[in-house]
């Protein structure tokens, strides 16, 4: 337990508690002046900016959404148009292409015929012409052997 003196306790305040309090209520009332107001009004400034600043942010995010939203369905429609002209292009290069290779083959038909015709010539050619040297050989020969 708590042992208590035998001493006097006084619940009577002294005289100097009216000048505290006095002190204390200018230093209030100064610091309320000269500090807290001007403190509350720079708080409630920030307050207030951000509160705009969150605003503006939403605003621009919405509007950034948007844009990308836009922007999406762009490239969509430039990938559609883009595959379409892709397939236009690449169907007329295969057109082209098998033009190409009929008339080259057509080329080739009429070069093999010709090739085929001249073969044909010169073979009957050489032929007569083996035919009229055989005859001359032979008689030549027959003439060597008679003489």
């Amino acid at each position: 337990m708590i042992a208590v003196a035998n001493e006097s306790f006084r619940l009577v305040p002294d005289w100097t508690l009216l000048p505290q309090t006095a002190v204390f209520l200018a230093v209030v009332v100064g610091l309320s002046v000269l500090v807290f107001r001007p403190v509350r009004k720079i708080i409630q400034r920030r307050r207030e900016f951000t509160i705009e600043a969150k605003a503006d942010a939403e605003v621009l995010a919405e509007e950034a959404l948007q844009l990308a939203i836009g922007r999406d369905e762009v490239l969509a429609m430039v990938l559609t148009e883009a595959q379409v002209d892709r397939d236009k292009k690449l169907a007329a290069a295969y057109r082209e292409a098998d033009r190409m290779t009929a008339e080259a083959r057509e080329n080739a038909r009429k070069v093999l015929s010709a090739n085929a015709v001249t073969v044909e010539a010169m073979k009957k050619s050489l032929e007569q012409d083996a035919g009229v040297h055989a005859a001359d050989i032979a008689e030549s020969i027959v003439d060597r052997i008679l003489k």
